[in-house]
C-alpha cells in the first residue's frame, strides 16, 4: 500500500488548513472588537454622565451669580454651594470615563500576535 501523498495533496491540505487558521483569526479579532467597543461604550457612558453634571454646574452657577448680583441675599450662597458640588462631581466623573476610555484598545492584539505566529510557523516550514 503507498503511503506517500502527491504534493498537489500537501499543498491542497495546507491551504486547507492556512484558510482554517485565517477564519480562527478572523473571528478572534472580530470577538476581541466587540470586547473593546463594549468597554469603550461603557467608558463613554461615564464621560456623558460627567459632561450633564458640568452643565447643569454651569447653569447653577450662573445662577448663583445673578442672584448674588441682584439680590445680595443668601440665595445665591445656596446655588453657588450646589454649583461647585455639581462642578467637582462632573469634573470626577469626566476624569473616571477618560481614564477608562484610555484603557480600552481598539486593535485585535492576540488575533495580530497569533496571524504573525502562523506567518512564521508557515515561513518555517517552507525553508
Amino acid at each position: 500500500m503507498n503511503t506517500e501523498r502527491s504534493l498537489s495533496e500537501i499543498l491542497k491540505d495546507i491551504w486547507g488548513d492556512l484558510q482554517g487558521i485565517i477564519r480562527a483569526e478572523i473571528l478572534l479579532a472580530k470577538t476581541e472588537l466587540r470586547e473593546e467597543g463594549r468597554a469603550a461604550i461603557t467608558a463613554s457612558k461615564g464621560i456623558g454622565a460627567g459632561a450633564i453634571c458640568l452643565y447643569f454646574g454651569v447653569l447653577f452657577f450662573l445662577v448663583g451669580v445673578v442672584a448674588l448680583i441682584s439680590l445680595y441675599v443668601p440665595v445665591w450662597a445656596a446655588a453657588l454651594i450646589v454649583a461647585v458640588v455639581l462642578m467637582l462631581a462632573g469634573w470626577i466623573l469626566m476624569q473616571a470615563g477618560k481614564k477608562r476610555l484610555e484603557a480600552v484598545e481598539f486593535a485585535p492584539k492576540r488575533a495580530i500576535e497569533n496571524i504573525e505566529e502562523n506567518i512564521r510557523w508557515v515561513k518555517q516550514r517552507t525553508r
